[in-house]
């Protein structure tokens, strides 16, 4: 069974840190970047000032003449053409030393004619190197460029060119550059953290509550939640660990079922098992409208087997009767083992006649059926009661179902009753209590048969081999099997009568005798041969 996962929280509390940490990453990369890309683009913004101004020096100096300074109003008139093609162009002024000082020759700001010269502006004339720099003041920005004029093919500078160009127009499109790499950062950012969260969603969170949901599946008790996950990362080896985990607990929950609900020595539902399961049966027939029968089994003498012929036999005669009961119920009804020797089944949609037809097909397999105990013939005790026809009550079906097999028991054993109100008369508590009465005296009195033939060995047993056959005799005739004990009850007491012997009491030597009773001396002697030896 698979697991269905829910739709994984991003809020919870794993979500909100992975999802922080990738926001923290990927801001810190773009600020980086932005960093970076606003560095790029500010130099780019000054070397393009730089070549603009170093563009605008050299077109200057292709026309220049080194006799050119000596005619100020043709320095002055180039400069001024000069001004007026170029926008940016604020100032500029040519320098050229007279006397070993600096002198301004021509320049567009007229009112700096005469002024004093300072050294930087003369610097290129005698280093032959150009000098630029860019200066901020008052909100300007201008760039500073004095570059050495040459004659065509010269080596010497006979002058300098003071160049002053107003960078506002650059420093806009650095602007609106560094704008749109902010917008362009942004976005990417915010598309990197969706796709990043989409993505922990389906490869980490997803996964996680998928993994969670089973686990939580298995505390309910769906034992058989597998993930079945078929990838290799670390996720997927998690996977196979749960998986092999819920197997085992499977396995395991499965062991412990079956030991909670079934008998161990039979296979069958325990008793506790079977009372559950027919609850619901007869909840479920209550509603649908069908009968139920159920039928308790008891088997005959079995405490006789597990006393003369060892436990041992008594289980292999346990297990041969749970799986006759298994091939005669179906697969929907229920046969479980409700004590040590008392079984029950309870019939689905069957009323009590043909239960009837089930419990002689049951008996008939049974007594096919060999099984090694001296005769080999296992006999049983039934009794039936049908839902709804006797009650609906779950204790009271199983009750009337026990009155009816104690019934047969009471009848002669080895046969079925069906449960009537003459049988629930007839097992009233007065009857039960004459019937414990006579129980404990006819135990007494093969008590004390023993005890004369322990005192008397003379005799060689010869009250409990008189009973054993007057016993068979009885049988022979069909008498039930309470008649046939009365009769072995009455051969120990003609002997007693013959031998003129007096009852002894019981002693400690008679109650040795136990296992040397009439029935189990007539069990050991059928498991040793088929026929009794003379008298």
């Amino acid at each position: 069974m698979r697991v269905n996962a829910s739709r994984p929280a991003l809020l919870s509390g794993l979500g909100i840190k992975l999802a922080l940490s990738l926001i923290l990453g990927v801001g810190c990369l773009s600020l980086f970047l932005i960093w970076y890309s606003g560095r790029e683009l500010s130099a780019s913004a000054a070397e393009a000032g730089r070549a603009q101004s170093l563009a605008l020096a050299r077109s200057f100096e292709a026309d220049f003449h080194a006799a050119s300074v000596e005619r100020p109003r043709e320095l002055q008139s180039a400069l001024e053409d000069l001004r007026k093609l170029n926008p940016e162009f604020r100032k500029a002024t040519i320098y050229r030393l007279q006397r070993g000082e600096g002198v301004r020759v021509a320049s567009t700001d007229r009112s700096q004619l005469g002024a004093p010269v300072e050294q930087h502006d003369i610097g290129p004339i005698t280093s032959g190197r150009l000098v630029y720099k860019e200066e901020r003041e008052h909100g300007t920005h201008l760039a500073e460029l004095n570059f050495p004029l040459r004659e065509h093919g010269g080596r010497r500078s006979s002058a300098s060119l003071g160049l002053y160009l107003d960078l506002a127009p650059l420093d806009a499109a650095l602007a609106s550059r560094e704008r749109r790499l902010l917008l362009a950062a942004v976005s990417t950012g915010l598309l990197l953290v969706l796709l990043g969260i989409l993505l922990l969603k389906r490869t980490v969170l997803g996964p996680l509550d998928q993994l969670r949901s089973a686990a939580r599946a298995i505390r309910d008790g769906h034992a058989d939640i597998r993930l079945e996950w078929s990838r290799g990362d670390e996720l997927g080896m998690l996977a196979e660990d749960f998986d092999e985990m819920a197997r085992e607990l499977d396995e395991s929950h499965a062991r412990l079922e079956s030991l909670a609900l079934t008998d161990p020595l039979t296979g069958l539902l325990n008793h506790r098992a079977f009372q559950e399961r027919l609850g619901s049966e007869l909840e479920r027939a209550s509603r649908e409208d069908y009968p139920v029968a159920v039928v308790a089994i008891d088997v005959d003498h079995f405490k006789e087997i597990n006393d003369c012929l060892g436990h041992a036999s008594g289980d292999e005669a346990l297990r041969l009767l749970a799986q006759t009961l298994r091939s005669v119920v179906r697969p929907t009804e229920l046969a479980g083992r409700v004590g040590g020797d008392e079984f029950m089944l309870a019939l689905i949609g069957v009323d009590a006649a043909r239960a009837e037809q089930v419990v002689v097909r049951l008996r008939s397999k049974l007594a096919s059926s060999r099984l090694s105990l001296g005769s080999g013939v296992l006999t049983l005790s039934v009794g039936i009661s049908e839902f709804p026809r006797h009650t609906v009550d779950k204790a009271e079906l199983m009750r009337l179902a026990d009155g009816a097999m104690y019934w047969s028991k009471r009848s002669g054993r080895d046969r079925h009753s069906l449960y009537s109100p003459a049988i629930a008369a007839a097992l009233s508590p007065q009857e039960d209590i004459a019937q414990i009465r006579e129980s404990s005296l006819l135990s007494t009195i093969r008590g004390l048969a023993g005890a004369v033939d322990a005192k008397d060995g003379y005799t060689h047993q010869h009250c409990q081999r008189v009973a054993l056959y007057a016993g068979t005799l009885a049988r022979s005739l069909g008498l039930d099997d309470a008649r046939v004990e009365l009769i072995k009850t009455a051969g120990c007491c003609m002997t007693w009568a013959r031998s003129g012997s007096r009852m002894p009491c019981c002693s400690s030597r008679a109650s040795s005798q136990h296992r040397s009773s009439p029935r189990c001396s007539a069990t050991r002697r059928s498991a040793a041969t088929s026929s009794p030896g003379p008298a």
